[in-house]
């Protein structure tokens, strides 16, 4: 599976841009000339960042200590104390949430089935696909990068069944193509903000790309600008039209999504789930509109993670909200932080990635993780 960023914007390092691509031509996955512009595989990227975590060990007089278990609690008294699901109580001067993606959302209508064995909550789950057969039929919620990705994966694979994806509005991602991001100031109103990026796209035409790349850096101080009115105005109506662009495929992906589509593989579209049923060892789903019924031996959920985390009720979350230690923000996408990442005045606990999404909106993606990781070392050593 690639990466949905080139190589040359995915750098472990914010001041070494060209790091990953120089492991790249080093490891001789590409060659020089092309690294930069490439898609690699997230397999080489997990190989790259293991290599980088392996070096930056050695050279630090730190002790790293890697531990297999779940963060349940954090305990304020007497400093910080991190409780564990197994009982271990660690000792902690700071605590950094970095928790990444939550789990996929699971549609209501399919809730009834997480123990069943052809219905997949999460397909990135070790070996989750593995029962798939040639010929078996799917049917998978949602059109986005995880239905791209499985479909990729399970052609891979050899997999020559009827797969059937739906979304309530069957958008699909949209591909990258070569280009330079666009330069330009852009501070509007707040109350201008919407309008004067939808202007800005209509205005690019077949370049909408690079303006959209060009908006990508001024993203976090645009959203900031809004009310906690507009951000939900945003999230509820205007989220999966931003998505579609912003969160893009490598043309190599739209051309296999086409080939699937072209020979009658992959039927994607629009269509809301009324009803599931289990049949025999499969699924009959109900959808609406002139009661189509689509059949499946498996049902793969793709919805993409789950965006409202304060509904999730996380244990170590609600520990450290209940200590007073953090609040969740207004939207409960996520936690309250300030510039720096952290989460109250006292600099006890940060958060990176997702946590942070109320706050900054654009902040899942290595660009931005990477310079938060930076400021948060740099803060915290200091």
């Amino acid at each position: 599976m690639l990466l949905n960023v080139r190589a040359g914007n995915m750098s472990a390092f914010p001041d070494e841009p060209q790091h990953f691509v120089r492991w790249l031509v080093d490891k001789r996955i590409f060659e020089e000339n092309d690294a930069a512009a490439s898609f690699a595989s997230r397999r080489d990227y997990g190989s790259y960042l293991g290599d980088v975590l392996c070096s930056q060990r050695s050279k630090s007089a730190a002790e790293l200590t890697i531990i297999q278990d779940t963060a349940r609690e954090v305990d304020p008294a007497n400093g910080l104390t991190v409780v564990t699901s197994t009982g271990t109580r660690h000792r902690a001067d700071r605590v950094v949430l970095s928790a990444g993606n939550l789990r996929p959302c699971c549609p209501t209508s399919l809730e009834k089935f997480s123990g069943h064995p052809r219905f997949v909550q999460s397909p990135w789950e070790l070996d989750a696909l593995a029962g798939v057969q040639e010929m078996d039929s799917i049917f998978i919620v949602g059109t986005g990068l995880t239905m791209v990705d499985v479909v990729l994966l399970l052609r891979s694979r050899r997999h020559r069944g009827r797969i059937t994806a739906r979304s309530r509005r069957g958008f699909l991602p949209t591909a990258h193509k070569k280009g330079t991001p666009a330069l330009f100031a852009l501070k509007p109103e707040p109350n201008e903000v919407f309008d004067s990026i939808i202007k800005l796209l209509r205005e690019s035409g077949e370049d909408w790309r690079s303006t959209f790349d060009g908006i990508r850096p001024h993203t976090v101080a645009l959203w900031q600008s809004l009310s906690w009115k507009d951000r939900d105005r945003f999230v509820k109506r205007l989220r999966p039209f931003w998505d579609v662009f912003r969160h893009r495929m490598p043309e190599s992906a739209a051309e296999e999504i086409q080939v699937a589509q072209e020979s009658g593989q992959l039927d994607a579209g629009c269509g809301r789930i009324t009803g599931v049923q289990a049949i025999g060892d499969g699924f009959e789903v109900q959808m609406s509109g002139g009661g189509q019924t689509i059949s499946a031996d498996w049902v793969l959920n793709c919805t993409g993670p789950t965006m409202n985390v304060k509904s999730e009720k996380i244990p170590i979350l609600e520990s450290i909200v209940n200590a007073g230690l953090a609040d969740y923000d207004p939207l409960g996408l996520g936690l309250m932080v300030d510039d720096a990442g952290r989460t109250d005045d006292s600099g006890q606990v940060w958060a990176i990635g997702p946590l942070c999404r109320g706050c900054r909106w654009e902040t899942s993606a290595i660009p931005e993780i990477r310079v938060q990781a930076h400021r948060i070392a740099t803060e915290i050593s200091n």
